[in-house]
């Protein structure tokens, strides 16, 4: 009996620390993607800024991170400083407003500072290609934050799995899920007549008398420990 306890015992530990280790292996690939994705981001907006320099550099300095939405949206919106300084101040604040940028110093510097641009060229053969170039990137740079959020979300959802959910996940296999059962109950439901192996391990932790010396102690016959008193022709208890 001791031999059985001692395998299920083995059996437990192993499917836990496989289904662990793809856990983490998952959570590992997670994070090396999400990194694969900032780092593309991140060429792409070297790219922009070197376009961008060649005929609307205002707008490079009015905002210090480029990934952002704000960032994004607006030179989207406004992609000359010809078609920045003809919108209406209301129109940038609201603008500005609806992407959370309340601070009032902040909006009336960048207004101030669209006001009193001049353009660095008015050659149009300088300024249309690259403003389709700065588009062309400006959507690459949108979908590209768009899948970095989606991995976040998904990191952030493994991450915070609490402990039962991945016990529970860890017990989910079909060929576990009825011999292992009773082990997945919370440890203060098992009963100390009852010959389990994770209250024996505790036990023998804690110093408490082993049920496999108590008299009233009963053994428990899962499938598993069924078939393999079949295999390895154990003796019955």
């Amino acid at each position: 009996m001791r031999l059985l306890v001692s395998i299920l015992a083995w059996l437990l530990r192993a499917v836990f620390a496989s289904r662990r280790f793809l856990a983490m292996h998952a959570l590992q690939r997670l994070v090396q993607g999400r990194r694969v994705l900032v780092d593309d981001r991140s060429r792409l907006i070297n790219r922009l800024t070197y376009v961008l320099k060649e005929y609307f550099p205002q707008v490079v300095r009015w905002f210090r991170d480029k990934h952002t939405d704000v960032f994004v949206e607006f030179v989207t919106r406004w992609p000359t400083l010809d078609a920045a300084k003809r919108a209406h101040r209301d129109t940038l604040i609201d603008f500005f407003h609806t992407h959370n940028v309340r601070h009032g110093k902040t909006t009336e510097r960048r207004l101030d500072a669209i006001k009193a641009a001049r353009p660095l060229t008015l050659d149009i053969a300088v300024i249309e290609p690259n403003q389709l170039m700065a588009k062309a990137l400006l959507a690459q740079i949108a979908d590209m934050s768009n899948a970095i959020r989606t991995f976040d979300d998904a990191i952030a959802a493994r991450a915070a799995e609490p402990p039962q959910r991945r016990r529970e996940r860890a017990l989910s296999g079909d060929h576990f899920r009825g011999s292992l059962l009773h082990f997945g109950k919370p440890q203060s439901h098992f009963d100390k007549n009852t010959l389990s192996v994770p209250w024996s391990m505790t036990a023998a932790r804690s110093g408490a008398p082993s049920p496999l010396k108590s008299p009233t102690a009963k053994a428990v016959r899962s499938p598993v420990a069924a078939n393999l008193s079949g295999v390895l022709k154990l003796p019955s208890p």
